[in-house]
């Protein structure tokens, strides 16, 4: 990440320094990622590959000559230690209304020299985007045993405990010993910001990209970065991820809503200035995400902001009760004009095949079950933004019988109501009797009711009430002819 970016940041000797040191820094790092010296030579081309969509590795952008190269207006720049000699002030562009800035100088264990420099003139910049003027993003990887530093248990680096979700660490690859070396990564980083810059940011982006050290083993890999994002969320901070879709899938696998991966913010490579705005409606790295940023080279290593549907939400509109067999409909609020909308309906958190419309109607297989609607905003410039209405429990319906009446209908008589079979059983019942609509001050809850005086020359009604669980409740009424004296 943020290899173009080069020369016309800095002035004077420092140039030729960083024109002839660049290629010998790439060497370095890939005597420890096992990269070919003449593949990175050969990244010069990369920009051709960029303007193709290709998947462009972050630290990869060729070298060229910026000094009259100013990025599209509205756009972003990222830099880190290929920016800068070691004694190197860096002064950003004019004009620019955000920078991302890079913790480390290449690999998740090491230093950019010139992070505090960059960050500060990043706290300079002015204009307005939906990104922080000052950012920061780190390296990651999943290095294993081959690592200049590897836990022996579940302690970081500095010998501070960590709490390991995924078990035991005993200095082996895979998630547990994954897992505390991503935190520890974390850790580390958390404390360069906290020792160099003025103000530790709160936006914290993950460089997750093909060229770092990772393993075979995607559930490890996974476990690194979600180390990482543990860490960085345990300090109250906003977390993303920097990658391609492709990049992603090669290196965590396919995330699940359930991982502490899934929500987290997306900053998609690989685009172009014309076509960024329409690549805020790709979908997000991991679930439940939002594209927040795209990334495209011109001369620089530029970075588009992705409106937010910041206010935007979803409901259910339903019958009450909300019973199997009812219609439900999706409701968008707040999202603006000029937004379309795709429906995805999830019954227990499980996506029903087929239910991708605005209404879904409710079958047997919904009782007793929670069902929720995703609303995905789409406009362009904005990033696709998934909304999860509040769920809706779907209760059976009962199937009941007619009640009926029998006795003498008259004064002195007693009535008896029968509420017949009513499934599935068993339906516990409750009766409320009537006269003339008005219930009757002597009635009860009882399947009997006697007749007197005041009950000549009107109705009764008996209202027979079925509840059974996960059921809606069910009323049914029998009434009796005009009772006589």
């Amino acid at each position: 990440m943020a290899r173009s970016l080069t020369d016309g940041l800095v002035s004077g000797t420092a140039r030729e320094f960083l024109a002839q040191s660049r290629i010998l820094d790439e060497v370095k790092s890939s005597a420890k990622s096992g990269t070919s010296a003449r593949v990175l030579i050969g990244l010069v081309g990369v920009l051709g590959l960029a303007l193709l969509n290709v998947a462009l590795p972050a630290q990869a952008s060729a070298p060229v000559d910026a000094t009259n190269a100013l990025p599209p207006t509205g756009a972003g720049i990222d830099i880190s230690f290929p920016q800068c000699a070691a004694t190197s002030h860096v002064d950003l562009p004019a004009g620019i209304p955000f920078a991302i800035v890079g913790i480390n100088g290449g690999s998740a264990n090491n230093d950019n020299p010139c992070l505090q420099s960059e960050y500060n003139s990043a706290l300079l910049l002015a204009g307005t985007t939906g990104q922080p003027h000052a950012s920061v993003y780190v390296n990651t990887g999943n290095p294993a045993l081959a690592g200049a530093w590897w836990p022996t248990g579940d302690t970081a680096q500095d010998g501070a405990p960590v709490a390991n979700p995924d078990g035991t660490c005993e200095h082996r690859a895979g998630s547990a010993c994954a897992y505390v070396y991503g935190y520890s990564m974390a850790r580390a980083d958390y404390q360069r910001a906290v020792d160099r810059l003025t103000r530790v940011p709160n936006l914290w982006w993950l460089d997750v990209e093909t060229t770092n050290t990772w393993q075979a083993d995607l559930p490890a890999n996974s476990a690194s970065l979600s180390g990482m994002v543990d860490y960085f969320q345990s300090k109250g901070l906003t977390v993303g991820i920097y990658s391609t879709s492709l990049q992603w899938k090669k290196i965590a696998g396919v995330t699940p809503s359930t991982s502490h991966l899934a929500g987290l913010l997306s900053w998609l490579a690989g685009g172009t200035y014309v076509g960024a705005p329409k690549d805020c409606q790709k979908p997000p790295l991991t679930p439940g995400g939002r594209v927040a940023m795209i990334q495209f080279v011109t001369h620089l290593d530029n970075d588009y902001s992705c409106a937010e549907f910041s206010a935007a939400s979803a409901a259910i509109a339903a019958p009450v009760p909300p019973v199997a067999g009812s219609t439900l409909v999706a409701t968008a609020s707040n999202w603006g004009p000029g937004v379309s909308y795709s429906y995805q309906w999830d019954r227990n958190n499980v996506i029903i095949p087929d239910a991708t419309s605005s209404t879904y109607t409710t079958t047997s297989k919904d009782t007793d079950a929670n069902i929720t609607v995703t609303i995905t905003g789409m406009k362009l410039g904005y990033g696709t933004t998934p909304k999860t209405s509040p769920p809706v429990a779907i209760l059976g319906q009962l199937t009941p019988a007619t009640p009926r009446l029998s006795g003498t209908f008259t004064s002195g008589h007693t009535l008896t109501v029968t509420p017949g079979t009513w499934r599935p059983a068993p339906v516990s019942f409750t009766y409320t009797w009537y006269r003339d609509g008005a219930q009757v001050a002597s009635g009860t809850t009882a399947t009997t009711y006697s007749l007197t005086a005041q009950d000549v020359g009107h109705y009764i009604t008996v209202a027979v009430t079925g509840t059974e669980n996960n059921y809606a409740t069910l009323t049914l009424s029998a009434m009796s002819p005009l009772i006589a004296s």
